[in-house]
C-alpha cells in the first residue's frame, strides 16, 4: 500500500510540473528581431523616479530585421495641431557581440550620422544607456527602456 501512494505522489508530482508553464509568456519576446520595440520608459540614473516622456515621445519605435538591419522612427508634435508626426526615421545595421557573458548584447550602428549604440536585450526589454554631458560639466547617464510590441 505504502508503495501505490509512494508511486501515485511521484506520477502527480511529475505530471504537475510539466503541465504548469508559464502560458502567459509571449512566445519569441526574447528574440531581436520580430515584431516592433517601442519606448516605454526614460530613466536618469541616481533620480528615485522615472522621468516623464511626452506621448510623441512614447512612440519611438526600433524595428530589427533578420538580414542585420534596424530602423529607428523618432516621433515630434506638430506645431500648429499638437498631433504625434514622424519627425526622423534612422537606419543602421546591428550586430550580436561576442562576449559570451553579454550573449544579448548588440551594437547599433546608425547609417545617417555617425553614431553607435549598444542595446541590451532582457527576457521582456531592450535597454540603452547614454552618458550625456551637463552644461556644469558633470556627466549623466540615461537610460532608454522598449517592451516589444
Amino acid at each position: 500500500m505504502k508503495k501505490l501512494f509512494l508511486t501515485c505522489l511521484v506520477v502527480f508530482v511529475s505530471l504537475l510540473s510539466f503541465s504548469c508553464g508559464d502560458d502567459d509568456e509571449e512566445s519569441g519576446a526574447d528574440t531581436l528581431v520580430g515584431g516592433e520595440w517601442k519606448l516605454v520608459e526614460f530613466r536618469i540614473e541616481n533620480e528615485d523616479q522615472t522621468s516623464t516622456l511626452e506621448a510623441c515621445d512614447l512612440l519611438e519605435t526600433f524595428v530589427f530585421r533578420e538580414d542585420g538591419t534596424f530602423t529607428n522612427t523618432f516621433y515630434s508634435a506638430n506645431d500648429s495641431s499638437g498631433a504625434c508626426e514622424i519627425d526622423e526615421t534612422s537606419l543602421g545595421t546591428y550586430v550580436q557581440n561576442a562576449d559570451v557573458n553579454n550573449s544579448g548584447s548588440y551594437t547599433l550602428t546608425y547609417n545617417d550620422f555617425d553614431d553607435t549604440i549598444t542595446v541590451l536585450l532582457g527576457r521582456m526589454d531592450l535597454v540603452y544607456s547614454e552618458e550625456v554631458e551637463q552644461q556644469d560639466g558633470s556627466v549623466q547617464i540615461y537610460g532608454y527602456i522598449y517592451e516589444k510590441q
